[in-house]
């Protein structure tokens, strides 16, 4: 099963929006117009965090705690309706992909989110093993690329024996848009107890946006640079088994500033 697609650009500035970063694979859900979200749990220097980030006009953001620690309890983002709605999660795709030809610095968002790196390309057939469940299953919203690489970081994918893959630019992050009049529900268990939030809040004005923001990268920037593609084949498996030492990527970039964007990055897993 693929994602839906649309090829409507969704607003980059919703009510509601949600972004990823660092270790995590999004892949079509069993049901039908879903998205669930693998989060990598096996490395002790990266930690996974869902921060809420309020924003007002004329002030400066907010940030508010909302869950740190693994994942071993399923997470669920759906539509605040009554009854429940259908899922109606979709990925913006323009009717031409060229991940070959440059984007300029200059271009404002939404782009394609086949900018970010997809295992399937690379291994078919693969998915997420039962070490990385359980998932974040997102039910509503448009998945899209928020920002891009520099092309002069050089990314690359090398394997013994092939040659290697230049990837001109690639997504540092994802992001998804809430549709302007949409209300979601995050809910899920922390500790053993119940975790519920709704946005838009009741209590907070009309012009309060939204940013919920999981993050599951390095807690410092201290750390040294070292290839984050090697740890997600910690998270996947090809027809039920480990993907040999020899048929693994690396990715590697020219030398470069160690920045916020790389080397964390999510990938998806589309088909």
């Amino acid at each position: 099963m693929a994602f839906e697609m649309t090829n409507v650009p969704p607003p980059t500035t919703p009510r509601v929006s949600l972004t990823f970063s660092g270790l995590m694979i999004l892949k079509p859900g069993t049901a039908a117009r879903t998205c669930e979200i693998g989060v990598q749990k096996f490395e002790r220097d990266h930690l996974f965090q869902v921060m809420l980030i309020l924003n007002r006009p004329n002030r400066p953001p907010v940030g508010a705690a909302v869950f740190t620690g693994p994942l071993v309890t399923p997470f669920t983002i759906r539509r605040a309706v009554n009854p429940p709605a259908a899922p109606d999660f979709k990925v913006y795709e323009v009717t031409r992909f060229d991940r070959t030809v440059p984007v300029p610095a200059t271009t404002p968002p939404p782009f394609d989110h086949r900018w970010a790196l997809n295992l399937a390309l690379k291994h078919p057939r693969v998915d997420i093993n039962e070490d990385t469940k359980p998932v974040i299953t997102l039910n509503t919203g448009v998945l899209y690329t928020p920002s891009l690489t520099s092309s002069s970081f050089s990314p690359r994918f090398e394997r013994n024996g092939t040659p290697d893959d230049r990837l001109n630019q690639f997504a540092p992050s994802l992001a998804v848009s809430i549709e302007p009049e949409g209300r979601i529900i995050f809910e899920g268990v922390d500790s053993g107890l119940p975790l519920h939030l709704e946005l838009p809040r009741a209590e907070d004005p009309p012009d309060m946006t939204y940013t919920l923001a999981f993050v599951n990268e390095p807690p410092s920037f201290a750390l040294p640079p070292h290839d984050e593609f090697a740890f997600y084949y910690r998270m996947i498996q090809v027809d039920g088994s480990e993907i040999r030492e020899g048929d693994r990527f690396r990715l590697r970039f020219g030398p470069q500033v160690r920045l916020d964007e790389i080397p964390c990055m999510p990938t998806t897993k589309n088909p």
